[in-house]
């Protein structure tokens, strides 16, 4: 029987990601900081916003890159809210957003309600 190796998000933020040069920052949901990340791969969610869920894994960091970031920028509130929850509700333990982008407004309420943390990667200079 093998065993699927797990971090918490917590522990994943507490390894000094900055040591490889990945700086993360928490932005929002520190009461999920204990869910763990069971998966290796990462969850990107372009058509999962868009309301196809049935390949998204529970266990894995769901990115959101500038795209989604766009698309739920594009979304009136209420869609956005919408489609926030229906991804958090595969029991993903994370949100990861990359690209510059400032997820702010769109992810942070969602994922304090959800229990998620939401990160990204620590601006230094220009944005990637």
């Amino acid at each position: 029987m093998s065993m699927t190796p797990a971090v918490t998000v917590r522990g994943l933020l507490d390894l000094r990601p900055e040591t490889v040069g990945l700086s993360i920052d928490l932005i929002a949901g520190a009461q999920g900081l204990d869910r763990e990340i069971t998966s290796p791969y990462i969850q990107k969610t372009g058509l999962a916003l868009a309301g196809f869920h049935e390949y998204l894994q529970p266990g894995r960091i769901l990115i959101f890159g500038d795209s989604e970031v766009r698309f739920l920028e594009s979304l009136d509130p209420g869609h956005r809210r919408d489609a926030l929850a229906r991804s958090f509700a595969a029991n993903l333990p994370c949100l990861l957003i990359t690209g510059g982008s400032d997820p702010t407004d769109p992810a942070a309420p969602p994922a304090r309600r959800a229990s998620r943390c939401a990160s990204r990667p620590r601006q230094t200079g220009r944005g990637c």
